[in-house]
């Protein structure tokens, strides 16, 4: 009996330590650049998200990475809130969020027209400081959100830096996509369709 639950035991530490490496952190490639000129609006023929994290996730907590199957889509520090843009093709879109590990991966789908500029907001549900969370969350804005992108700094993403992590993680990629999905079928939500002909952000009140 005793072997037997040894055995048990030995097993259920052995699966635990494989799973080690799901809970780390991926790095985050990102430096300050200049803001983009006001009013923000999308390039022609294609659509323009915005990705604006308002609350950080705090020190320890992860670094965001948001990400489309393999191609990276922006990534963010722990401690500094900011926002950035990346150009999209038109069309249906599934944007992966993960923090510290791929077990808390969220997943917000975006049906995007060309001409039109969307706004995802990481950590949405905090009103105020840094989240001290290791559960990322996001969502779409109703309204631009002309205020954070005039307050906050801009950060550019290496993309291909993110890229190569993200081919360094392919494990974790899908262990992330896997939990992401199947989420989003016990919780189904329409996707999202919402977008602006500009933002003008040098007046964010107007």
């Amino acid at each position: 009996m005793k072997r037997l639950a040894l055995a048990a035991l030995i097993g259920a530490l052995a699966t635990a330590c494989n799973g080690i490496g799901a809970y780390q952190p991926w790095p985050a490639h990102v430096s300050a650049a200049a803001k983009p000129a006001s009013p923000l609006r999308a390039p022609e023929g294609s659509a323009l998200l915005v990705v604006i994290q308002s609350k950080p996730q705090g020190s320890g907590n992860g670094r965001f990475t948001v990400f489309e199957r393999s191609e990276p889509v922006a990534q963010f520090d722990e401690e500094t809130a900011s926002w950035t843009a990346a150009e999209l093709s038109a069309g249906e879109h599934q944007f992966y969020v993960r923090t510290w590990a791929s077990d808390f991966c969220t997943r917000v789908d975006a049906t995007v027209a060309a001409g039109k500029v969307y706004v995802l907001d990481l950590n949405p549900q905090f009103a105020s400081g840094p989240t001290d969370s290791i559960f990322g969350n996001a969502a779409f804005r109703d309204r631009p959100n002309a205020g954070a992108l005039a307050l906050l700094p801009y950060v550019a993403t290496d993309r291909p830096a993110a890229a190569k992590e993200l081919t360094g993680h392919a494990r974790q990629l899908s262990d992330c996509i896997e939990h992401a999905n199947a989420a989003r079928a016990k919780a189904p939500q329409a996707a999202h369709t919402l977008g602006f002909d500009e933002i003008d952000f040098t007046t964010p009140g107007k």
